[in-house]
């Protein structure tokens, strides 16, 4: 019971002591919420001089823009106030009288951190609690409220406790691991950017030495890598679930890996504030052993970054090497420099400088020259299991199936698209491989005027392992391997999505062609010497819509060209037909000259809509 007393005595005596920091916080939050609010709410009601009046359902809806799940603002102006809180209560640290002073009374580690932490969370959630309370005050007084947006309040309320204790963890642990503020603001930017460079780094690396990555929209990719680089993008980048009236709801499982990285940060702090020793008060880090580690770390990226630079700039060996020593040597000494804060000991320690052009030169002239066989990757076809492919440009088809998780809705080129057109006879898939591999290797030229194109390629190897590329292949090579992957029936109706359609969803659907004068050419000219499109005008452009009542008929027919034409027969065409279903695209698919029953069918109805 003694213990329980002196810990709320202490922590009311802390917040005393820090009200200043209530008072500042009372001041921000309340004009960011609840005066904002009366601001707007006050706009509105003012406009009845006007003969402007609104309805409840209107002042509703303007309430709710400004508060709850929607104000990004708030959220940033929280986690600001998580790192100054932070700053805040434990600037002791770097003051070695206070160190010695706090550190001298009877209490242990974890309960002065505990205080602190108490203290400081007071005096945020006093303000915090106080705005969002007095902007639903505001909010019924205009009546502008109900039991729905109320909730929605306290639940964005408790999220904002949650993001405040996020943010002042990380800020926390860069504190524990550093000995001056100074260094200490560097480290919680270093938290906050480090992985974020990392990943700007390794983009650039991919863009100009991974010439058959395949970079996928629709599947995981580094961008969404971001969301996890720091407890600040946790927050700021989070993924909102079912839509509500003040915005987006938070998924509970964002909330729940928010709160487990609070709780490990936290726990790290509490760990090293420990082990700590009193003297690295006034030291740039508090632990002297991971000074060398800490360069190489901040070192080596810098310049991996100056040698991207002078490649991209002078595709020169002699100049990207002198990037790397002049940039290797000077990081090396700005972070010397930050160490001792002394200029006569930048040079200190040069074997960092030779150790920082050794790893950085290793990184970056081995993803130069692809010594690791990235381009040139080509498994043996004992190896592979299935294999699949997708042109980056020439088919513009919308795929849709149901997944467990949900529709998937695609097109281009992505990992699921390519999972799904996967095939165990990749025989054919198997010669693009190679002629993509072969154009990658050092030396290669491809012949002047070669009709490229761009493709997606997919192994699946018989261990599990799934490899994804892009490649350069000559046209004519793709269309007469697309060809044989045609014959297999079941290939085709996955890769024409239109010949599994049921007749549910046929009838449902609206649909319109674009003619050209290669289409039909004995309809491109009217009596006047007009075109057929000055004739025929809608707001999708110049394009025919199919009667409702033909649509089954259009789609049988061109199912039954589709069956009896190859791809390149298929694909010779300037001319579409789009399917819809509310405005939700089904696909977009050529017409060329030789779809005989389509093209009947489509001259007649473009001879009716004249």
């Amino acid at each position: 019971m003694t213990l329980k007393i002196s810990f709320s005595k202490m922590a009311r005596d802390e917040m005393r002591r820090l009200s200043w920091l209530t008072a500042v916080q009372l001041l921000v939050f309340g004009l960011l919420i609840p005066f904002r609010v009366l601001i707007v709410m006050a706009s509105m009601s003012s406009d009845a001089r006007y003969n402007i009046v609104y309805t409840h359902q209107d002042m509703l809806e303007e309430f709710c823009r400004h508060v709850g799940f929607n104000c990004f603002e708030n959220t940033l102006i929280i986690l600001a106030a998580g790192i100054l809180c932070a700053y805040c209560a434990f600037r002791y640290l770097y003051s070695p009288a206070k160190l010695d002073f706090y550190h001298s009374i009877p209490v242990k580690r974890e309960k002065l951190l505990a205080v602190k932490l108490t203290a400081s969370f007071g005096t945020f959630a006093v303000a915090y609690l106080f705005s969002q309370a007095a902007a639903v005050a505001v909010g019924a007084v205009f009546d502008a409220v109900n039991g729905r947006v109320i909730l929605e309040m306290l639940v964005s309320s408790l999220r904002g406790l949650l993001y405040f204790l996020c943010s002042y963890s990380g800020a926390l642990l860069a504190m524990m691991l550093t000995g001056k503020m100074l260094t200490a603001v560097l480290a919680t930017a270093t938290l906050g950017l480090y992985l974020p460079m990392l990943y700007l780094l390794s983009a650039a690396f991919q863009e100009s030495f991974m010439s058959t990555a395949l970079t996928s929209a629709n599947g995981w990719s580094r961008s969404e890598l971001l969301h996890y680089t720091s407890p600040w993008a946790l927050c700021v980048f989070y993924k909102g679930g079912r839509m509500g009236l003040t915005g987006a709801w938070p998924i509970p499982q964002e909330l729940l890996l928010t709160a487990a990285v609070t709780v490990l940060f936290f726990t790290l702090s509490l760990i090293l504030y420990r082990i700590r020793r009193t003297e690295a008060s006034g030291s740039a880090l508090a632990f002297r052993k991971l000074e060398s580690v800490v360069k190489l770390l901040m070192t080596v990226p810098v310049a991996l970054v100056a040698a991207t630079v002078a490649y991209e700039l002078y595709h020169s060996v002699f100049w990207e090497i002198l990037f790397l020593v002049i940039f290797s040597a000077l990081g090396c000494m700005i972070m010397e420099f930050i160490y001792r804060w002394d200029i006569r000991q930048v040079l200190t320690h040069k074997r960092h400088i030779l150790l920082t052009t050794v790893l950085a030169g290793a990184i970056f002239f081995g993803m130069r020259y692809d010594l690791a066989g990235f381009n040139t990757y080509l498994p043996e076809k004992n190896q592979i299991a299935a294999m699949s492919v997708k042109s980056r440009w020439r088919e513009d088809i919308i795929y849709r199936w149901q997944e467990e998780d949900g529709e998937v809705v695609t097109s281009g080129i992505s990992t699921e698209l390519l999972d799904y057109l996967e095939t165990e006879d990749f025989g054919p898939i198997y010669r693009l491989a190679q002629d993509g591999v072969e154009r990658e290797k050092p030396g290669r030229e491809n012949p002047e005027y070669e009709e490229l194109t761009s493709i997606g390629l997919k192994y699946r190897l018989k261990n599990g392992k799934e490899v994804y590329r892009c490649y350069w292949v000559a046209c004519d090579l793709y269309e007469d391997v697309m060809n044989q992957l045609m014959k297999n029936q079941d290939y085709m109706e996955r890769f024409y999505p239109i010949m599994t359609w049921t007749e549910e969803e046929v009838s449902g659907l609206n649909v319109w062609f674009y003619q050209s004068e290669e289409l039909f050419p004995d309809l491109a000219m009217d009596e006047d010497g007009g075109s057929i499109e000055d004739l025929i005008m809608d707001e999708n452009g110049n394009s025919i819509e199919v009667p409702r009542d033909r649509t089954l008929e259009l789609v049988e027919a061109y199912r039954e060209d589709l069956r009896t034409l190859s791809y390149t027969e298929v694909w010779d065409s300037y001319s579409i037909c789009c399917f819809d279903k509310n405005g939700d695209r089904y696909g977009v698919y050529p017409l060329s000259n030789g779809m005989k029953n389509t093209k009947k069918l489509l001259r007649e109805i473009a001879k009716n809509s004249i």
